[in-house]
């Protein structure tokens, strides 16, 4: 049976000078990934908040891997979730679950 939730949880660690050390996005009470759940971390890895922020979807599909329209999808559901959790974290966003 399939999940009805289709809010997702975005957990990030940073290290003391902001940079990204680890992320995941997961479906937030079905616990099942959004493709793998830590798709960009390679990419985006010691990078610093501002940075990730920055980066523009089209020039991430250039960066990335993509095989297919599920993988550039995925890339960029992950830009978002990220650029998006950095902005609350910084206070530019809500962080609210809306």
């Amino acid at each position: 049976m399939p999940c009805d939730d289709i809010t997702e949880w975005v957990e990030l660690r940073l290290n003391a000078e902001d940079c990204l050390n680890d992320y995941s996005v997961t479906k937030r009470t079905c616990g099942a990934e959004i493709g793998n759940q830590s798709f960009l971390l390679e990419l985006f890895r010691g990078e610093s908040l501002v940075d990730i922020m920055a980066v523009e979807p089209q020039a991430l599909l250039e960066q990335v891997q993509v095989d297919n329209e599920t993988d550039e999808f995925l890339a960029l559901k992950h830009l978002f979730a990220l650029q998006e959790t950095l902005s609350s974290f910084i206070g530019n966003t809500s962080a609210a679950p809306e």
